[in-house]
């Protein structure tokens, strides 16, 4: 049974969260799929079965592996290290020297047009060493392992979430380790943008100007805006509103009416929404909601 990351609203340390509103609102669905110690032959991912069709998260704890995706060289992994694909991306992980991997499927809501999966490079390796807190984390988890004991797979998935998490710490703290020359994850490693983007994720619906954003940044307009564009890759006012849209893709599909869902997102009523939404998408909410509802996914995705 998968579990979905559910972060708590508040932050005891008093610091900006630069996760839980943007988490409360696009989850993410991690569940334990395997673990192999030692990797005696190639296993392969993503192509049929309980992972298809979504995202992985791969712990090698020891030993050797070579990733290859579709189209690439593979990738030579030595030494504890994790592996984040975030992607659907097919992929084979074979045995260099007696590895044990442990993997999980990653299901984020609304696929690519999740901002997390916009925000990342197709594959991402980090050293558990590199990573602030996660030792522990990845103990409990090789305990958890070791042996078949009742709710295994859901006691390893929570682990495995947390694990997801401590990546997603360090790559906001570490955007250029992290390959990220622009966008999210890159606005997140600066206080002042980080400070805003957070504002707006955990509350979109506020009638956000630059001034009022700027003001939470502790910037200058002028400041602020320049510096959002440069790190983002877009002005503060394009990727509100492609928040905006992304939330309201998401209520769409759960059969919410527009009026409703325009006073949730920010806007005044469900024509301003439908403006808005068309701008942005190239179709009305009601032909996006009927394309989707026709392919089973979500069509033209808006997320920043």
């Amino acid at each position: 049974m998968p579990s979905t990351m559910h972060t708590p609203s508040s932050n005891p340390s008093g610091g900006v969260d630069r996760l839980t509103g943007l988490l409360r609102r696009f989850e993410v669905e991690v569940a334990f799929l395997d673990a192999v110690d030692p990797l005696a032959r190639p296993r392969h991912y993503g192509t049929s079965g309980p992972g298809s069709g979504a995202g992985h998260l791969h712990v090698l704890s020891r030993g050797v592996a070579d990733v290859a995706t579709d189209g690439a060289a593979p990738v030579r992994i030595t030494g504890p290290s994790v592996l984040l694909l975030p992607r659907a991306l097919p992929h084979r992980i074979a045995p260099v020297d007696a590895p044990a991997v442990t993997c999980a499927s990653l299901r984020f809501a609304d696929g690519d047009a999740h901002p997390l999966v916009r925000a990342f490079p197709p594959s991402l390796v980090v050293a558990t060493a590199d990573v602030p807190g996660i030792a522990p984390t990845l103990d409990l988890l090789r305990g958890e392992i070791e042996r078949v004991r009742c709710g295994q797979p859901l006691v390893a998935g929570r682990l495995l979430e947390v694990v997801l998490l401590q990546l997603l710490r360090w790559a906001f703290d570490h955007p250029d380790r992290a390959g990220v020359e622009r966008g999210l994850v890159r606005g997140m490693a600066d206080p002042g943008v980080a400070a805003a983007l957070t504002a707006l994720h955990d509350d979109p619906a506020q009638p956000w100007t630059l001034q009022r954003m700027a003001r939470v940044a502790a910037m200058s307009r002028s400041g602020f805006a320049e510096r959002f564009r440069s790190l983002v890759g877009e002005t503060p006012a394009s990727y509100l509103a492609g928040y905006r849209i992304a939330l309201a893709q998401r209520r769409l599909l759960r059969g919410e009416p527009l009026a409703t869902i325009a006073a949730e997102v920010g806007y005044a009523n469900g024509s301003g929404l439908s403006r808005a939404f068309t701008a942005r998408t190239g179709r009305s909410p009601s032909a996006w909601r009927a394309d989707a509802a026709v392919t089973g996914r979500p069509v033209g995705g808006a997320a920043p």
